[in-house]
């Protein structure tokens, strides 16, 4: 099949993104289609790598700032905090925190949209054939504009004309794959198993408050002396806690496949 004829009929504005911040959060995604659904994907892996630059940027900026107290260059009484996240690191942690997150989802949605989407979702699977559809090629333009190697969901960069859809690469398959249809990749990926195991967020929550406790711990041990205050037990207890907590829990959680006999019944029905 030639490129061209992978390439449906244009889709002209449609927009890039109808879901609010509430839903591109919490959603399950069963409901969306692949312009909502690639929204979804950048909202997340946006909000993740700012969350890890966040943490390892916060991380250093207290180990460093905090060293002269660790090796007693200063006095732990002293005054000499002349930084507001030497002053206040609480609420400097959360302010960098919705910085790097705010401004890393933002950069990555609105101004390098096309490298997002060719980094976090580089490919889709048919639901008809399961079969893995690259999005990343040298699509043609409908409206005869040079070819350019991009992403399918990006617009042309010449005219700004959307496709709306792709026809499924598999030879055995070839169906049209329409962007405005409901996408659940979930379904899709784990179709014909009753059970799937995922991530544990229970898990991960408790690695990032062991960690983010333990750094608090470190400061407020530097800054009052090698004091046992009641702020170094509250963090100490907490830490201890979200630590127990993280021998208590697994890596991953086996649940079960709420789209299973949703599956078998489509399954049922291309075979009527």
């Amino acid at each position: 099949m030639k490129l061209q004829e992978r390439v449906l009929l244009l889709f002209e504005g449609y927009p890039y993104n109808k879901l609010s911040l509430w839903d591109m959060w919490f959603s399950d995604g069963a409901d969306l289609d692949l312009f909502e659904f690639s929204g979804k994907r950048i909202f997340n892996r946006a909000t993740r790598d700012g969350l890890i630059a966040w943490a390892v940027s916060w991380s250093v900026i207290c180990l460093v700032s905090y060293m002269p107290y660790f090796l007693r260059t200063v006095a732990p009484d002293s005054q000499q905090k002349v930084s507001v996240v030497l002053r206040y690191p609480l609420l400097s942690s959360i302010g960098l925190m919705i910085l790097f997150a705010g401004g890393y989802w933002a950069l990555s949605a609105f101004v390098v949209r096309k490298y997002s989407l060719i980094r976090w979702l580089p490919n889709i699977y048919c639901k008809h054939c399961c079969s893995s559809i690259p999005l990343v090629d040298s699509w043609d333009c409908i409206g005869g504009c040079e070819t350019t190697k991009r992403h399918v969901l990006s617009p042309c960069p010449t005219c700004g004309t959307i496709n709306k859809g792709v026809v499924c690469h598999n030879s055995s398959c070839e169906k049209p794959i329409y962007f405005s249809e409901q996408y659940n990749e979930f379904e899709i990926v784990y179709r014909g198993k009753k059970f799937v195991t995922i991530p544990n967020a229970i898990h991960r929550g408790l690695w990032l408050s062991f960690l983010y406790l333990l750094l608090m711990l470190y400061i407020e041990i530097m800054t009052s002396g090698m004091q046992w205050g009641w702020v170094v037990s509250f963090y100490f207890v907490f830490a201890a806690t979200s630590l127990i907590g993280l021998f208590a829990t697994k890596p991953k959680q086996l649940i079960e496949n709420i789209t299973f006999n949703r599956s078998g019944e489509n399954d049922e029905q291309k075979a009527g």
